[in-house]
């Protein structure tokens, strides 16, 4: 629960249609944000999500020379599905920054850094896709190189914008 100076508005618009949010603390709209679909956001609450088109590789999903895994029931549910897009979406909160280099780490280039007090946006460039990325004010910003991953409980899947799960009676379409 929360109160009403808390609650924030937000716009949502999908395909020409218009829905209206109340959403409250930072938490909570994130709980929130577990959508079934693909979504482009109004608000500045969040920076929008970062979406990447892949295609199906084996053991996950893969663009230019990236790869990510993915769980044996979702590389399934891709496998079973019908789509025409197939995309990954993770918000800027949720990737992961590491402070050195290692094995399973994605190398990304830092093409940008912005100071907005509190915490820190920085500009990525993986493998050809731009990803925004939020740091803690106390986070240190890498030189050149990010070391970073993306945590399997935040990577989400979109066939044809409708978020795909690994458990097909949990899906639904608007």
């Amino acid at each position: 629960k929360f109160d009403i100076g808390s609650r924030r508005s937000i716009a949502r618009l999908r395909r020409g249609d218009a829905w209206h949010d109340l959403i409250g603390k930072e938490r909570e709209a994130l709980a929130a944000e577990r959508r079934r679909h693909q979504i482009v956001e109004l608000r500045h609450l969040f920076e929008r999500m970062n979406l990447i088109d892949v295609q199906p590789q084996p053991g996950g999903v893969g663009f230019a020379s990236t790869h990510l895994p993915l769980s044996e029931a979702m590389q399934q549910r891709i496998a079973e599905s019908e789509w025409k897009t197939l995309k990954v979406g993770i918000r800027p909160e949720f990737i992961h920054v590491w402070d050195e280099a290692f094995d399973d780490a994605l190398r990304a280039k830092v093409v940008h850094v912005e100071d907005l007090g509190t915490y820190k946006i920085m500009t990525l460039n993986l493998d050809g896709a731009p990803l925004k990325v939020r740091l803690a004010e106390d986070k240190p910003v890498p030189e050149g190189t990010a070391y970073i991953s993306f945590p399997a409980q935040w990577l989400m899947v979109y066939a044809d914008d409708f978020l795909l799960e690994a458990n097909a009676s949990q899906e639904a379409q608007p």
